[in-house]
């Protein structure tokens, strides 16, 4: 049974290299998430018109920053926005927070990355779970309604 845990690990860690060979990388740790984030409040809900779609960017954004918090969380059972203000300040897309060293650091340099391609598939597939439970649910209160 051990030996199939370390196959499906060595067989994750391969793929999940040829992934990062093929797309690229981000830091990791969360921190390109809360950079998206960033950039979506900062933009994106003054170009939408419907005020459903500037609800989701809003939604999106704050679910963007989940990541970070989460882990800063776990670790320290603080608040993250003492640390994201210092990695802010320190004005680098690479810089984040190392959890094992507690240390903001550049990221890249210690080997904290994350695919692109995972990333992009992860919120790709959150979104549209979000939308088939947001969808499902309307269906169902227009049903009890009539």
């Amino acid at each position: 049974m051990e030996r199939g845990e370390e196959r499906d690990l060595i067989v994750d860690a391969l793929n999940s290299a040829k992934s990062a060979i093929q797309g690229g990388v981000l830091p990791g740790g969360g921190i390109a998430l809360y950079h998206a984030s960033k950039l979506i409040e900062d933009g994106l809900p003054d170009m939408l018109s419907d005020p459903s779609e500037q609800v989701g960017a809003k939604i999106l954004s704050e679910a963007l920053k989940a990541p970070i918090n989460t882990l800063v969380m776990n670790k320290e059972g603080l608040s993250a926005a003492n640390k994201i203000d210092k990695i802010l300040e320190a004005g680098d897309f690479f810089t984040g927070y190392d959890v094992r060293k507690e240390e903001i650091c550049d990221m890249m340099d210690r080997g904290l990355y994350d695919s692109l391609n995972v990333v992009k598939v992860i919120l790709e597939d959150s979104v549209s779970l979000a939308g088939m439970v947001v969808s499902t649910e309307c269906i169902l209160v227009k049903e009890k309604s009539y």
